[in-house]
């Protein structure tokens, strides 16, 4: 069966960046401290599983600015059940995203031991990391976006930080049991509780644009960060990459991983989630996904293949479906990690997403290529849907012209233009 033949092309969004992320961050947080005299306290900052573009870069100055005013920063892993659920285990994954204790200058503190702190008025028990508990000082810092389960004024951020990521296995298992629909109302809730006993010093909310680049990295008082957060998630929404097509027959993905998505794959890009609020998403989007690989970061764990319709005998054979299955199980979304068909190499993988999609009789395939879900400038597509994109107000660029060539495989494995 022969594959459409695909161009590059490059979508546009409109964005900004920070330009100096190490200036930027060395005058906001100095400003935020003014004169507070932080002498002698052991100060917390946390860091998640999510790949944040220049995160090391942040802690690094952060962690330098806290020695330079006399007090003792340690980073703390706080990213719930992620990475096997053991302490070991997310040290390890700290150390696939860059952030070593060589690399941000200080020690990292991993392990999955919780102190009670609170309770909310439902009797729900609020979980944190205990050494997290027992600092002077605590930073919570994430990127702020949209989340790939569920929709609301907070999402994933810096309250979900708290809540569960800070939390560890017991929050985020005891979280989970409440189910996607009540996250929304009950994430900053938790967050308050977090906020009213433990020494938050600030939150550093991070929003990335189109190209996976901070434009914002704010430093917020304790008791702005619920507000701000809302805020800055409908910054972050305005400006997250996406597929600008109103209808894809074909979505080959190179690659899925943690390190890119909860879920893998971005379901706020490919429309299709895991979480039994999918009405939520554009579940219309994408009649067949394929998925051709995992991202070395994700270490095996393949949440999100199972949203897909086609993969490899391959991409099976570096599995860990341990950490998997305790991440999915923890948070009760079982669909992410089931196996969808599989079938001997990429090409066959392709072919029979083509073969099986709505629009294969026409025999006009409106195929889109692309990296992953955190890489969407540079994209490849079919003539069906370049001519579609062409006829219609999408905001792409092509050069003097569409340049076709035709995917390439060796034995089967494709050669991916998408670097």
């Amino acid at each position: 069966m022969k594959i459409p033949e695909l161009s590059r092309i490059r979508q546009r969004f409109t964005t900004t960046e920070i330009s100096d992320l190490e200036q930027h961050v060395r005058e906001h947080f100095t400003s935020f401290l003014e004169d507070r005299d932080l002498r002698g306290k052991r100060i917390a900052v946390t860091a998640g599983s999510r790949q944040i573009s220049g995160l090391v870069t942040i802690l690094k100055t952060i962690v330098g600015i806290l020695k330079e005013r006399g007090a003792d920063p340690f980073v703390v892993a706080a990213m719930g059940s992620h990475a096997g659920a053991t302490g070991e285990g997310q040290r390890g994954f700290l150390a696939t995203l860059g952030i070593t204790e060589e690399a941000v200058g200080t020690r990292i503190v991993s392990q999955m031991e919780t102190v009670l702190i609170g309770r909310l008025e439902s009797g729900m028990p609020v979980y944190c990391d205990k050494a997290a508990s027992e600092a002077d000082g605590v930073i919570v810092m994430n990127k702020i976006k949209p989340h790939a389960d569920f929709k609301g004024d907070v999402e994933s951020g810096l309250c979900k930080m708290m809540a569960i990521g800070l939390g560890k296995r017991d929050g985020a298992a005891l979280f989970h049991t409440m189910g996607f629909g009540v996250f929304a109302t009950l994430i900053p809730q938790v967050a308050e509780c977090y906020l009213e006993n433990l020494n938050i010093l600030c939150g550093v909310g991070i929003v990335e644009n189109s190209f996976d680049r901070p434009m914002i990295c704010e430093f917020i008082a304790p008791q702005k960060i619920i507000s701000r957060e809302k805020d800055l998630l409908v910054i972050a929404k305005e400006n997250m990459a996406r597929l600008l097509m109103d209808r894809i027959d074909v979505l080959v993905v190179d690659r899925i991983g943690k390190n890119i998505s909860g879920q893998g794959m971005d379901p706020n890009v490919t429309g299709r989630t895991g979480s039994t609020l999918h009405k939520l998403f554009n579940e219309d989007l994408v009649d067949r996904i394929v998925v051709l690989g995992l991202t070395e970061e994700t270490h095996g764990n393949f949440a999100g293949l199972g949203m897909a319709d086609f993969s490899t005998t391959d991409v099976v054979k570096g599995l860990d479906f341990k950490a998997t299955y305790i991440n999915e199980v923890t948070s009760r979304t079982i669909p992410p990690a089931r196996l969808p068909f599989l079938v001997k190499n990429d090409r066959q993988a392709i072919q029979m997403g083509i073969y099986t999609c709505d629009a294969f009789s026409s025999g006009k395939i409106r195929l889109v290529h692309i990296r992953d879900t955190a890489h969407l400038e540079e994209i490849e597509v079919s003539p069906a849907m370049l001519w579609e994109m062409a006829a219609g107000s999408y905001s792409f660029e092509n050069g003097e012209g569409p340049v076709w060539t035709e995917m390439e495989f060796e034995d089967g494995k494709l050669h991916s233009r998408l670097m």
